[in-house]
């Protein structure tokens, strides 16, 4: 499977939902909900996930959706895309600059293309089975074992 074009369409889809959740990010009086799993919610994690669902159900009307906020679509799909919009929410509320974007691709279940980005610290990871980006730069492992 050529996954090229999924690649570019994941780092479209983790900077243009970074664009939104980074102008919420830090503003005073940015409320705050709580789910039903007591974690915490806030309109940059909705806001970024409809922004993914919006431009994925456009590029790609016969995938499936799995979201953290809303739920799955089609979630037996051949193709599924897997979205936290923000992974650490407590971070990002509180200011800390530790928290991202995950998005991944699944191929009949199993993953097969990764992405975090993390847009304050002006971070874009990508993986799939060819290699691993940092900012469209290779990188790998480290061979050193502490």
């Amino acid at each position: 499977m050529n996954l090229a074009p999924y690649r570019a369409f994941a780092a479209d889809l983790a900077r243009e939902s970074g664009a939104l959740i980074t102008r919420l990010y830090g503003q005073p009086g940015l409320a705050v909900e709580t789910k039903a799993d007591a974690s915490p919610v806030t309109a940059a994690d909705r806001g970024a996930e409809e922004l993914m669902r919006r431009r994925i159900a456009e590029a790609f009307p016969g995938h499936g959706i799995i979201g953290e906020e809303f739920g799955s679509e089609r979630a037996d799909a051949e193709l599924t895309w897997v979205l936290d919009p923000i992974d650490g929410t407590k971070s990002f509320i509180t200011g800390v600059p530790l928290w991202g974007t995950l998005i991944a691709l699944l191929h009949r279940g199993r993953p097969v293309l990764g992405c975090i980005h993390q847009p304050v610290l002006g971070q874009l990871m990508l993986g799939d089975e060819t290699g691993t980006t940092l900012n469209g730069l290779p990188v790998r492992c480290s061979r050193v074992i502490p």
